[in-house]
């Protein structure tokens, strides 16, 4: 649960938070339960029968419509995405008219693939589906954005991208980049040997590494050369149990990593807190979390009151809930009693959940409300006795961030005199329940995301996490990462 790990501050804000659907509550209500009645969604999750081997026109239209109809209502990042641009009536019609261009009836894993693959533009890996087919289950899933890099790297000379020197491709080293032929190239910043001359990463961040990239240089003379680039995935390590809880290296400027959660019987905790005293007097700090995905909040927070007295608030979740909502997640509650694999979740814990959410149902009915939006946050007030936050901060972090590195990622965003370096640092929150529905036809089950993650503005950070001020690529390490820090 999220108060395991966070120190909450709850507050309901109601449906004019994003509109005036306050307005009209009973007519909204009649017309959700009207609209849920109808698809039939309001049904337990039903298992005991296989999916149909492919779908009628028809019934391909009616699924469409239910998926359309569920994200409408149920998804957070619904309106966003349209108040941004997107046309969700065109995106299923497009969708609709792919599938049914073929005479013969699409086969129901293909119109699952197709679905998923028609939503890839939310970049939300929360957006899940499950098909039992025939004893086979089909799990497609929105898959996130990532950096592909190309191993070209370039530094910006008066306007211009120049290549430097790399043995992968010596023939364009020193030359002048054009352009690329195809768009989604992108130029990551690195750290470079001096401020005044930026260095960048010649890549794309893309979910699919689909094509190289296929770009012109020119030398000093303008002769043009052409190059295909392959591209690789910079793929993140994540950290082992067995892990030691730190390691620190001493220096000019002290770099500290945090591998893992610590346990308060370990003597290494204790050490870990008394370093945090010793840390005082740094004026640069560099906190490396890459791979940590099991530290807490709560832990790091013990550790920073011992360094500071500052208060910071970030890592906003806001939670809308209403009548579909409630009635996926109880279909979620479902599932786990029949599939969890955690064995720290009890049938009992499920039961006593089942029941919360049956009388939350019933408050929201008796009550007639339509909409409502829960906000939770870290909150960290340090002791009165640390002295003020005077740092400068870098923070080192990769796709597998748990609770304590999104803070710490957070707060190298939320300071002006701090850096956060690395890579994405990957969806939050992780392993909390979404809700759960059934398309009537297809009897695909849809996990939909009623969460939305902000940062400490209240801006909705992108799906793929916090991106870095400064993109860390597999030859890249810690003599980069001090070489900043000693620059600023």
């Amino acid at each position: 649960m999220l108060k395991t790990f966070f120190l909450l501050v709850v507050l309901s804000l109601f449906s004019n938070a994003f509109g005036e659907l306050e307005q009209a509550k009973a007519s909204e209500k009649q017309e959700v339960l009207g609209a849920f009645s109808q698809l039939k969604f309001h049904q337990r999750i039903d298992l005991s029968t296989s999916s149909p081997p492919f779908l009628k026109a028809k019934q391909v239209r009616e699924d469409l419509e239910a998926t359309h109809w569920l994200l409408k209502q149920n998804y957070a990042r619904y309106h966003l995405l349209k108040e941004s641009g997107t046309d969700w009536d065109r995106v299923f019609q497009e969708l609709e008219k792919r599938l049914l261009s073929n005479p013969n009836p699409p086969l129901t894993h293909h119109f699952q693939q197709k679905l998923m693959k028609a939503l890839d533009f939310t970049e939300d890996p929360f957006l899940k589906s499950d098909l039992f087919l025939q004893k086979r289950h089909y799990l497609r899933q929105v898959e996130p954005k990532a950096a592909f890099y190309s191993g070209v790297k370039l530094v910006l000379q008066q306007g211009r991208h120049r290549v430097l020197p790399n043995l992968n491709h010596p023939e364009v080293a020193n030359h002048f980049m054009l352009n690329c032929l195809q768009k989604g190239q992108m130029m990551f910043p690195i750290i470079g040997d001096r401020v005044d001359e930026p260095r960048f990463m010649l890549g794309r961040l893309a979910s699919f590494n689909e094509k190289p990239l296929d770009c012109l240089f020119e030398n000093e003379l303008g002769t043009p050369i052409r190059l295909q680039l392959p591209l690789a995935l910079n793929q993140g390590v994540r950290n082992k149990s067995k892990k030691p809880l730190y390691r620190f290296i001493e220096g000019h400027i002290p770099y500290l990593i945090w591998y893992r959660e610590g346990d308060d019987e370990e003597r290494s905790t204790r050490r870990f807190m008394k370093l945090a005293r010793q840390l005082r007097r740094s004026s640069t700090l560099v906190l490396d979390v890459r791979g940590n995905h099991s530290g807490s909040f709560k832990f790091i927070e013990k550790w920073l009151k011992e360094l500071t007295r500052a208060t910071w608030e970030n890592v906003i979740v806001r939670e809308k809930q209403s009548i579909p909502i409630l009635l996926g997640l109880i279909n979620r509650n479902d599932w786990d009693l029949k599939f969890s694999p955690n064995p720290l979740v009890s049938r009992e814990m499920l039961d006593q959940h089942q029941m919360q959410l049956k009388a939350l149902l019933s408050h929201f009915e008796e009550n007639e409300i339509s909409e409502k939006w829960i906000e939770t946050k870290f909150l960290f007030k340090g002791h009165q006795d640390a002295p003020a936050w005077k740092k400068r901060l870098i923070v080192v972090a990769n796709e597998h961030c748990g609770d304590g590195c999104q803070f710490l990622a957070a707060l190298a965003k939320q300071e002006e005199t701090s850096h956060l370096v690395g890579s994405l640092t990957g969806n939050f929150p992780r392993g909390f329940s979404v809700p759960l529905y059934q398309l009537p036809h297809s009897r695909i089950l849809l996990s939909i995301n009623h969460r939305l993650h902000l940062n400490h503005e209240g801006l909705p950070v992108l799906p793929s996490g916090y991106q870095p001020d400064y993109w860390l690529f597999p030859e890249m390490g810690i003599q980069d990462v001090l070489r900043l820090a000693g620059s600023l």
